[in-house]
């Protein structure tokens, strides 16, 4: 399996796309002539390179011997496909190909198009948008199986939301969530380890309504809840994370009050699967929001009751 470190990126992907273009227009054979015009014209115009940028890239693929110039009183007019230069276009478009490479990429190009259409542009995108401007992983298109599995974990992971419909996993309209939005303002991948804080310990009881103690710095932390039933101990830490809710910007509270409520709901229908599924959401989102009293005290508490549920 093809590693993410293996496939280049930026300058050194785009030549290989090039190098890739010429193999293929050789008809996939070695020391086969292709004529510059030829390129410029079928693989430059995909890559939006000038004529000249062409050139500039076969004379680089020259120099590295993956493809031999030919040349004019005019110029480079063509190259010779090198037995190397096959060998490095195959590589790379097995690297291209590889399914997890392409399912990671996704993900962050899906979440940060969302972002430009509803943050930037003021639009409402649809899957289908995505997928009509082209997208696609080094000069291989995404598919419509692929966006929508890129989508629904997206959602899973509360990235997104969204009305669904039966016969689609992912939203139909998304929405950015909170999470979301940080996550590409902070220029991070939704595949970014998570790593605690390791200098903010604090110590909450949670007895009955609860009373949140904040900023209690070099303190174990500790879960108590008096009453062993689920619904119980997840009610009571709801109630901690209501009262402590003011320490969050007013987008932030807008968004933990709606996981907040949906996790009430599983508890009041007595659901746990949808229970576990809100309090998946909201630790993940109050861990990455980090904002002093909720990020350090609660987020762990939240995510330590989906255990209840395994």
């Amino acid at each position: 399996m093809t590693t993410i470190a293996a496939l280049p990126t930026g300058t050194r992907a785009r030549r290989l796309r090039l190098l890739a273009g010429v193999i293929e227009l050789a008809g996939g054979k070695v020391r086969e002539f292709v004529a510059t015009d030829r390129i410029a014209e079928a693989v430059g115009a995909e890559l939006a390179l000038s004529r000249e940028d062409v050139v500039n890239e076969l004379e680089l693929l020259d120099g590295e011997r993956l493809l031999t110039a030919h040349r004019s009183l005019a110029g480079l007019n063509g190259v010779f496909v090198t037995p190397e230069g096959k060998s490095a276009a195959e590589s790379f478009d097995q690297a291209r190909r590889d399914v997890i490479l392409r399912r990671r990429q996704l993900q962050d190009d899906y979440l940060r198009w969302l972002y430009d259409e509803i943050e930037v542009n003021g639009r409402g995108p649809t899957p289908d948008d995505f997928l009509r401007g082209g997208a696609h992983f080094h000069g291989v298109v995404y598919t419509a199986d692929e966006l929508m599995k890129a989508g629904a974990r997206l959602k899973q992971e509360a990235y997104i939301d969204g009305p669904e419909a039966w016969q689609y996993a992912a939203p139909l309209r998304p929405r950015l969530t909170a999470k979301g939005r940080h996550t590409v303002e902070q220029g991070r991948s939704v595949h970014d380890p998570v790593h605690p804080t390791p200098t903010q310990h604090f110590e909450t009881h949670v007895q009955g309504p609860a009373n949140v103690s904040i900023a209690s710095s070099q303190v174990n932390q500790a879960l108590t809840v008096s009453d062993p039933a689920w619904g119980d101990k997840v009610s009571a830490v709801l109630d901690a994370v209501t009262q402590a809710i003011g320490a969050l910007t007013a987008d932030e509270s807008e968004q933990v009050a709606q996981m907040v409520d949906e996790a009430r709901q599983g508890v009041s229908a007595q659901e746990p699967t949808r229970t576990k599924q809100a309090l998946v959401a909201l630790g993940g989102f109050l861990k990455d929001v980090s904002s002093g009293a909720l990020g350090g005290i609660l987020s762990t508490q939240v995510l330590a009751l989906v255990a209840l549920f395994s």
